[in-house]
């Protein structure tokens, strides 16, 4: 029998468990936070032989909260093996942003088969993954480090440095975050040293990059055999960073007969190449700037968030979380994409501080299916920091893609709701 030990830390019930669990072949676990346990759908608990939950931590900041810490899931993992009696018979699964690096550390440690942490380390670390694909002539926005000894001197000669390297405007975000948490874009000297004095003390790692005018894209793939099985292409209504200035974010797969497609295929194609495939789901995020170029932005080694890769199951019958596990359980996978019948796009609302005094429901020629989480006169304390914090979360639909299109145009003026 073979011991699954999952790492994510949400995102359970994507999962289809009745068409993977063998009690005969497979006993899983999952070890977890205290607020990721008391999240977990009960209906998937029947699925697990054991939830270990670690013990509570003070709150902290939101990357931590979802990150394992090692020692004590190392000191787990080695209990399972000795229960197991070999680490031959332990498989890791994680598609946890915040905690691949530490799957990939345990399979080094414990001699468990899967990608490794130099596989990991270049779809985590944005440093890295830049540096790599600069060596390989690709297009990236220009960045560098930040030095927090230059920030806690608060010398504008470094501000000025920055922009003679990055341009007027550019981004400062952490090298191994997620979710456009901590990214902030800089106009000015006064912007600059307010997100510097937060983040001097901060432990994470920080990087300023080059703002991109364009239209944001994303690339979502399933590799096996370091082949690229199938692969969507979608495209962002605004970039994420806008969700957290309180605009409404979509994104609308485009069809395969769109010219701009085989270019990003291609181009992220040469990314992956370069960075070295690995096994399992990936989604990039790239730029068409205004000038006509393609420019890498990120990629992460995870099937894409926020009801995006529920949305591809939904249009074309390809399930990038059950086929992420099934891939892993070396079991077989269909990963032909049917042809749609119906068309669909995610919305996703932001929260905006202040006194709710107005809801405005969508106006689309589309099927427009949302869930709110906000009523007038609700108070909302503060604005959404990451795209797990929803006001309200859509799917819109319609057989015709043309006027679907067109109604994900509409939603880029969209303001959902007034406050005061």
């Amino acid at each position: 029998m073979q011991t699954v030990i999952f790492l994510n830390q949400r995102g359970y019930q994507n999962f289809n468990f009745d068409r993977i669990v063998d009690e005969n072949k497979f006993r899983f676990i999952a070890i977890l936070q205290p607020e990721s346990e008391k999240n977990f759908p009960q209906t998937i608990k029947k699925y697990f032989s054991k939830l270990y939950v670690l013990p509570e931590q003070e709150k902290r900041h939101f990357f931590e909260n979802l990150t394992l810490p090692y020692n004590h899931i190392k000191t787990i993992v080695h209990d399972e093996i000795q229960l197991a009696g070999s680490s031959k018979k332990l498989t890791i699964f994680c598609m946890d942003e915040f905690n691949l690096l530490n799957a990939a550390k345990l399979r080094d440690e414990f001699q468990i088969p899967g990608p490794s942490e130099n596989d990991i380390l270049p779809y985590r670390n944005k440093i890295i993954m830049k540096e790599r694909l600069l060596k390989c002539n690709l297009r990236v926005p220009k960045f560098c480090t930040l030095d927090k000894k230059n920030l806690t001197a608060k010398d504008n000669n470094y501000y000025q440095l920055l922009v003679n390297k990055l341009g007027e405007t550019f981004v400062i975000k952490p090298t191994s975050g997620a979710s456009s948490v901590d990214t902030t874009i800089i106009h000015d000297v006064d912007e600059f040293n307010t997100v510097t004095q937060k983040i001097t003390n901060s432990p994470f790692e920080f990087e300023a990059e080059e703002f991109i005018d364009g239209t944001l894209y994303h690339f979502d793939a399933i590799i096996n055999n370091k082949k690229v099985m199938t692969s969507f292409v979608s495209e962002y209504s605004v970039p994420n960073i806008e969700f957290l200035h309180g605009h409404c974010l979509a994104t609308i797969p485009l069809r395969d007969d769109d010219p701009l497609v085989k270019k990003i295929k291609h181009f992220s194609q040469q990314i992956l190449a370069c960075l070295g495939l690995i096994d399992g789901s990936l989604h990039l995020e790239l730029f068409h700037s205004t000038t006509g170029k393609l420019i890498f932005l990120e990629v992460g080694a995870r099937v894409p968030g926020s009801g995006i890769a529920l949305n591809y199951a939904q249009m074309y019958e390809v399930d990038m979380y059950n086929i992420s596990l099934q891939q892993t359980l070396s079991m077989p996978v269909n990963y032909q994409k049917k042809k749609p019948i119906i068309y669909s796009f995610v919305l996703l609302i932001p929260y905006k501080k202040g006194k709710i005094t107005r809801i405005r429901q969508p106006e689309l020629n589309s099927k427009v299916d949302i869930t709110w989480n906000i009523k007038v006169d609700d108070i909302i304390e503060t604005t959404s920091a990451n795209v797990f914090e929803l006001a309200a979360r859509a799917i819109i639909s319609n057989s015709n893609y043309t006027q679907l299109y067109e109604d994900f145009l509409k939603l880029k003026q969209y303001k959902a709701y007034d406050v005061v």
